[in-house]
C-alpha cells in the first residue's frame, strides 16, 4: 500500500516516516492487518527545522526518529518519542516527544545509509 524505507520495529509494529504522504509517521500492526498514521506528532512535522530526510530506530522501547537533508548532512538532529496504544472505538497509537535536539555536528559531511537498533 505505501513504498517504505528506514522503518523501524517498536513493540511488533512497523513504524517509518512518509515524507510522500504528507510528512506523517506510519505505523503498521501485523495483528489489526491496517497501516495508522501516529497522532500527536503535528508539532515536530510543523517545526521548519526539519528536513526532507527521516530514519527511524528504537531505543529502549521508544521510536527514535533521525532527520537530515538529501542523506547529505552537516549533523544529525534526533527526536525520542514515546508510543501509546489508545482504544477509543478503534485503534490509534499516539507519540509523545520525550526530547528532540541537535545530537551530533560537524564540519564534515556526513553521509546517513541507514539505522540499526541495538539492544543492550
Amino acid at each position: 500500500m505505501f513504498k517504505w524505507e528506514g522503518g523501524c520495529v517498536v513493540d511488533d509494529v512497523l513504524y517509518y516516516f512518509d515524507i510522500r504522504g504528507g510528512k506523517v509517521l506510519r505505523a503498521y500492526d501485523p495483528r489489526k492487518s491496517s497501516w495508522v498514521v501516529v497522532k500527536g506528532l503535528e508539532r515536530l512535522v510543523a517545526d521548519g527545522r526539519f528536513s526532507e530526510s527521516y530514519y527511524t530506530g528504537s531505543c529502549d522501547g521508544k521510536l527514535v526518529l533521525f532527520f537530515s537533508k538529501d542523506r547529505r548532512i552537516k549533523g544529525i538532529r534526533c527526536a525520542q518519542i514515546s508510543l501509546e496504544r489508545r482504544h477509543h472505538g478503534r485503534s490509534e497509537i499516539w507519540g509523545k516527544i520525550d526530547w528532540c535536539d541537535n545530537v551530533l555536528f560537524r564540519s564534515d559531511d556526513l553521509f546517513v545509509t541507514k539505522t540499526l537498533d541495538v539492544i543492550l
